[in-house]
């Protein structure tokens, strides 16, 4: 029970670390393109937000795993 527990904790911390990343990059990439319409690396700025949400697979994964 108290390997399971451990695990319940890696994943909670991993995926709640993760959509914290994920509510800052939405805002951080949401305001560039607003501001600046016409960025050279508007696609990279899109994108940006996927980057937490890969960390968050990962620790989900890592759950299902364990």
């Amino acid at each position: 029970m108290d390997k399971m527990n451990k695990h319940v904790k890696e994943y909670s911390l991993g995926f709640g670390l993760s959509m914290g990343f994920y509510i800052v990059a939405v805002f951080v990439s949401m305001t560039l393109l607003k501001r600046y319409p016409d960025l050279p690396f508007k696609t990279l700025v899109a994108v940006l937000p996927v980057i937490p949400i890969l960390f968050a697979l990962r620790a989900f994964l890592r759950y299902l795993n364990n």
